[in-house]
């Protein structure tokens, strides 16, 4: 059993690993009660005046204290964050990674201009969510028994957010930030006046910063 964990921990991409490493920290300290999740959520003011920089962290990756929810959004992030990292970007690190940062750098955005929401988690799984369906449209995905291609499926689980009565703002943020990392990742490089660049790769900077460290 404990050899069985292991493999399958060793399995998931690095740098989904170290999300789920990183939210589920957070849900056992907040279960336990040794951190308070008011001192977690997305409070630019505490950010920027009292330095409580953790915050842009931590609002992004506390899913919850252990539960349903938790174990939902885990499944969620080890499903389409894992596929994206390991297929879509070939395992590339730093590809992945850089754009994974900009992705949070846009949630931190729209979470300062719209204070609609404490945390940003759903927001910034909806954006993973979205760009993977965009980058695999020829995947059927099984949702509530039915039958969903895999571009219909952000808007199919915005559909269902709101026939349970929970709100759908972070999940429509999520979609116009996931769509434009498609446009920009995806449709632009094609168009003649792109020349072929790719406007989220890491700059030549960032590479050779990594590489040398490396």
């Amino acid at each position: 059993m404990e050899q069985f964990v292991q493999d399958t921990v060793r399995n998931v991409p690095p740098i989904t690993r170290c999300l789920l490493i990183v939210s589920t920290g957070l849900m056992i300290l907040t279960s336990l009660e040794l951190v308070s999740p008011y001192s977690l959520y997305f409070d630019p003011q505490a950010i920027y005046g009292k330095k409580e920089v953790w915050r842009l962290v931590t609002s992004v990756l506390y899913f919850g204290s252990l539960g349903i929810q938790f174990l939902w959004t885990s499944y969620i992030v080890l499903l389409y964050c894992g596929k994206l990292e390991s297929e879509n970007y070939e395992g590339d690190k730093l590809k992945f990674g850089w754009r994974l940062l900009l992705i949070v750098l846009g949630v931190w955005t729209c979470g300062t201009l719209f204070p609609y929401s404490l945390f940003l988690s759903s927001m910034f799984l909806s954006t993973l969510m979205y760009v993977w369906s965009r980058k695999n449209p020829d995947v059927i995905m099984n949702v509530l028994l039915f039958n969903v291609q895999a571009p219909w499926l952000s808007w199919v689980m915005l559909g269902f957010q709101y026939l349970v009565g929970r709100g759908v703002f972070d999940h429509l943020v999520g979609i116009l930030l996931g769509h434009l990392v498609y446009f920009l990742d995806d449709i632009y490089p094609t168009m003649p006046a792109s020349s072929g660049k790719k406007p989220l790769d890491p700059p030549l900077w960032v590479r050779a910063f990594f590489t040398r460290e490396t």
